[in-house]
């Protein structure tokens, strides 16, 4: 079980303050260096995930599934962020072959969103997908993305997916336009070269 910095349990039903603490500290300028930080992959379950996404994500809501989930961590427990990776959300992808990172939340230390990624696109590479793809907001830089290897793909334009035939989808986060960001992994390389 991963610990906050105040030494509580970061659980579903337990409160996480770690954002505010390091606010304060930050404020304070008394935070520790973040280059002196020894970052700790873990894998983690849905449940942990979507707590800390729903505490701390700006515009996204916890999702209902999910392939993998993992987090970071310190050698103290106390947890930096978590990715989720799932299915993609676009019909027209493969489902058995691709996977997404549909959600990415960190309490904002530096090198976690990198971290993160990469580790993502290491274990679906390990799990045999061709591809790993996420959606980022249009107004987004994507400098996490860049650094873990990742390449620019192409816009997706926003909207509601409500339509005549398929109601009753979510309306409650963003729905402008998106950057689709992609990184091919080894099977997809072989299977593009059949």
């Amino acid at each position: 079980m991963a610990r906050n910095m105040a030494g509580k349990a970061v659980g579903i039903a337990v409160v996480l303050d770690t954002n505010e603490y390091c606010r304060k500290k930050l404020q304070e300028k008394l935070i520790f260096d973040h280059s002196t930080i020894m970052l700790i992959i873990f894998p983690c379950t849905l449940a942990l995930a979507n707590s800390y996404v729903e505490q701390f994500h700006r515009h996204h809501k916890p999702v209902i599934g999910h392939r993998f989930s993992i987090g970071c961590k310190d050698e103290n427990d106390y947890l930096y962020g978590v990715a989720i990776v799932g299915r993609p959300i676009a019909r027209a992808i493969n489902q058995s072959m691709v996977v997404e990172v549909t959600r990415l939340c960190t309490n904002g230390t530096p090198n976690v969103c990198s971290k993160l990624y990469s580790t993502c696109a290491k274990i679906a590479d390990a799990m045999g997908f061709w591809w790993i793809q996420t959606m980022i907001l249009e107004n987004e830089s994507g400098i996490s993305l860049k650094a873990s290897g990742w390449q620019f793909d192409h816009h997706t334009h926003g909207g509601d997916w409500n339509c005549a035939s398929r109601s009753g989808r979510r309306t409650d986060q963003p729905q402008c336009d998106k950057q689709v960001w992609i990184k091919p992994l080894s099977a997809g390389k072989k299977h593009a070269k059949k």
